[in-house]
């Protein structure tokens, strides 16, 4: 399977069945926060979505900014403190955090 149909699998399943997306109602732009206030408001949204891991997933595989799945992404690497000066990233802690939301 391709990247783009992996992908468009995965955004299949997630809104397959819209009512199980927390961010349905939600305004998109709480999830370009600016700030960590934002990012925590986002990451609430997340933090109970039924399919969070498979949005994380396809903002990793299409290389999206914003948070995603709860977690903060910028061209699709997950950011540990996105808002904590300049960002601080680990291929460490990125394929730790990939390997948690399998």
């Amino acid at each position: 399977m391709s990247i783009t149909e992996h992908s468009k699998a995965l955004y299949d399943q997630i809104v397959g069945d819209p009512d199980n997306m927390s961010c349905r109602n939600a305004d998109p732009d709480v999830f370009f926060p600016e700030d960590r206030k934002e990012l925590w408001k986002a990451q609430s949204l997340c933090s109970s979505c039924p399919v969070k891991d498979l949005c994380l997933e396809l903002g990793v595989t299409e290389r999206r900014t914003g948070v995603w799945g709860g977690k903060y992404i910028r061209d699709g690497k997950i950011k540990a403190r996105p808002f904590n000066g300049a960002y601080r990233q680990t291929e460490e802690f990125e394929q730790a955090e990939l390997r948690k939301s399998a």
